[in-house]
């Protein structure tokens, strides 16, 4: 508890019904304190006015607005109020639910940038929260991560502290004319000029919180009150996508379209803003469905027959007699002999017409021909031997969560691997880089698929000379396979770390992923053309490190 000079003493009065047990905060005019229910042993917050200000006459007023508005809300996405306590002619004491979790606040601070799926989340749900304010002619006025609660069990977000929240219409200024309230970080032009505000006030604000969430920074950080108001009015926040590249375009969209300075040019409603925040997928084309009992795995399609000459024309009694009874009572259709096949298990399958024997084999050796032509050939270019790679699998291995590529570092024992071998590696690496299956479709999930196989296939050979430089440095140190990195090692392994990051800030610029359907094979040549030439400069090292004058 804060001193008891500060206790709004009239709370006493709430003893017999509630039992206080400690303060949860204070801000402004108002105190906030967790109590339990006698009666039910429900847990509540009860805000009050601190005892400072009992006396000011602004404050009570200010108070008593707030009073009325919230208990005429009732949304999933508003902290809801359980009562209003009337002591006298005065003081006043709102009592709300209390949400185990914490603020939006708390978990910037305790871990920093959402995740998109949760910013969404969150920014869906506060939009829900003040587009049923608006309808009721309510601005809130003060949105920011502080007055934001997320519910542990559920993950709910709910809007809370309407305390300088004033409806559109109707409501007598408190302040005197051209003064502003508010936080200044996260209000808008109109608001901090001091002019009439309206519902597009709140949206920007709710463009500051997203943007917020995203970076994990506080906007205009550092800056004096007198700079932030300057910046607010002036300047615009930096860009998104320079403090984190990879941002879904829907949510990169909605919240740069609330942050416009201009308020005719911002969404104007919080159902626009929810349009473009939700992401559409393109229509999925509907495919034919098939009919009849589905196939055995292990079944052959087709069963092949020993050819016989067709047999003379049999006259049409004949024909129908020589049919299995079970098919001539079902009514099947009269079909020619020769299009008869042998019963498969299961399920009977329609064979096609006989064909000669030289027929029937072309399909198969126009198949097996350039197999054959293309191993030889394959094989010869290599000198005869088998390439390391094909021995044993590349160790390359991506974070497909945001597409970074994480080089293993040597382990003592390690194969050493020569230049003729890495070139190659970089052979094989670049018939294994073919598109994959998941790069032709455009839902997030298959295209970080498609990247990190394109990714790990063009980086093989990359790893492969990294790992012998490590190996060959270690040699050179003359360190025991059980030993600690020397000084040279530790160096390449940071310098390794580093560049790789580089190499992600460069190839997720343009274009960033979810900015186009198909992002994953754009981004990926970024990729391997970077790692190609990182790749030749290391092999230049490797070759000085073993002598080599190449």
């Amino acid at each position: 508890m804060h001193p008891e000079t500060d206790f709004p003493t009239d709370l006493r009065a709430l003893e017999n019904s509630y039992e206080l047990i400690r303060e949860l905060g204070q801000r402004g005019f108002a105190a906030v304190y967790l109590a339990r229910h006698r009666a039910s042993g429900k847990l509540v917050a009860i805000k009050a006015i601190r005892a400072r200000y009992l006396d000011d006459a602004d404050a009570l007023q200010r108070f008593a607005r707030e009073a009325a508005t919230v208990a005429d809300l009732n949304h999933p996405n508003i902290l809801r109020t359980e009562a209003i306590e009337q002591f006298g002619d005065r003081a006043i004491a709102i009592i709300m639910e209390y949400v185990a979790g914490g603020t939006v606040r708390d978990l910037l601070r305790e871990y920093g940038a959402f995740s998109a799926e949760d910013t969404e989340n969150v920014l869906r749900d506060v939009a829900n929260a003040l587009g049923y304010a608006h309808r009721r002619g309510i601005v809130h006025r003060d949105v920011q991560p502080e007055n934001v609660f997320l519910e542990k069990a559920t993950g709910r977000a709910l809007l809370s502290d309407f305390g300088i929240a004033r409806r559109i219409e109707g409501d007598a200024p408190i302040t005197l004319l051209g003064a502003s309230l508010g936080t200044p970080q996260y209000m808008s032009p109109e608001q901090i000029d001091g002019r009439e505000v309206d519902e597009r006030t709140d949206i920007y604000s709710l463009g500051v919180l997203g943007w917020e969430l995203l970076t994990g920074k506080r906007p205009w950080a550092g800056e004096s009150l007198y700079g932030v108001i300057y910046k607010q009015k002036h300047e615009d926040l930096p860009r998104i996508t320079s403090l984190r590249p990879r941002v879904p375009a829907n949510l990169l969209f909605a919240i740069e379209g609330a942050l416009a300075k201009d308020r005719a040019r911002r969404w104007q409603t919080t159902d626009q803003f929810l349009e473009q925040l939700t992401y559409a997928p393109p229509p999925v084309l509907a495919q034919p469905q098939l009919t009849g009992p589905r196939p055995v795995e292990d079944e052959p399609t087709v069963r092949f027959r020993r050819p016989v000459p067709p047999p003379p024309p049999p006259d049409p009694d004949a024909r129908i007699a020589s049919r299995p009874p079970a098919a001539v009572a079902a009514g099947a259709p009269r079909l020619d002999p020769a299009l008869e096949v042998a019963p498969q298990s299961r399920r009977a399958a329609r064979q096609p017409r006989h064909r000669s024997g030289w027929r029937r084999t072309l399909p198969l050796l126009a198949l097996l021909v350039p197999l054959a032509i293309g191993g030889v050939l394959w094989y010869g270019a290599r000198g005869g031997r088998v390439p390391w790679a094909l021995r044993r699998p590349a160790r390359a291995s991506v974070t497909t969560s945001a597409g970074n590529v994480s080089l293993d570092s040597a382990r003592a024992g390690d194969t050493v691997v020569s230049s003729r071998d890495a070139a190659a590696v970089t052979s094989a690496a670049a018939g294994a880089a073919r598109s994959p299956s998941q790069c032709g479709i455009p839902s997030m999930a298959d295209q970080r698929a498609c990247l990190t196989e394109l990714v790990a296939a063009s980086d093989a050979p990359l790893q492969q000379v990294y790992d012998s430089l490590i190996a060959e440095t270690r040699r050179h140190a003359t360190i025991p396979p059980s030993g600690s990195d020397p000084p040279a090692v530790t160096r390449l392994r940071v310098e390794q770390r580093r560049w790789v990051a580089d190499r992600e800030r460069e190839c997720t610029r343009d274009p960033a992923p979810g900015f186009v359907p198909l992002w994953a094979e754009p981004i990926s040549g970024c990729f391997a053309r970077i790692a190609a030439a990182r790749r030749d400069e290391l092999t230049s090292r490797l070759d000085r490190a073993r002598g080599d004058p190449r």
